[in-house]
């Protein structure tokens, strides 16, 4: 059921998501508020390594910038150097960065992504999809690449970023919404 669950979400995410030519693509309401409740779901997965974690990734830091990407999408992998560059900078701005792949699973492409990752410079984690991952993501993200934030409480910090960006421009997201937790903490 995960397996059929992984294809169906990678055929919707491939048909709505990045194009053949590197090109984003997105549903119309793509830049629609995540999730009713704002809350990032509770989740038990892996990353590439095989490593456990839950959503208590998110405890750590004030802030949690998420990147969903896929092993077919150009525009993923473009902006990859990018943020394993500004996954450097992150930890002094008490930030961390996690990647999620849509088409990525223990018997599914995992070499592939390890080689994306490890060429392109983004060392910071990489998680598996579960099953509450995958609903999530079917019901509040309509292209990849997709960026979403997450505070310390699970709670998704304002409109999803979709496409792909350049590290400075993620930079200037991250001042606002680090603002916007700091206001909601008030």
């Amino acid at each position: 059921m995960k397996r059929f669950m992984i294809l169906l979400i990678t055929i919707l995410i491939m048909l709505s998501g990045c194009g053949s030519d590197n090109e984003i693509l997105t549903a119309p309401d793509a830049g629609k508020e995540i999730s009713s409740n704002n809350e990032f779901p509770y989740f038990t997965t892996q990353d590439l390594y095989g490593n456990a974690w839950t959503q208590e990734i998110f405890n750590e830091y004030v802030l949690t910038m998420v990147n969903i990407w896929g092993t077919y999408c150009g525009p993923c992998i473009d902006e990859m150097p990018d943020l394993g560059r500004l996954y450097k900078e992150l930890d002094e701005m008490n930030v961390n960065l996690i990647g999620i792949m849509v088409d990525v699973s223990q018997k599914t492409n995992k070499e592939l992504a390890l080689q994306i990752t490890e060429k392109s410079g983004a060392t910071y984690t990489h998680l598996l999809m579960d099953e509450n991952i995958f609903n999530y993501l079917n019901h509040n993200i309509s292209a990849i690449p997709t960026t979403i934030f997450v505070d310390s409480k699970g709670n998704v910090v304002g409109m999803p970023v979709v496409g792909a960006l350049k590290k400075d421009e993620y930079k200037e997201i991250i001042k606002e919404r680090l603002k916007a937790v700091s206001m909601k903490n008030e």
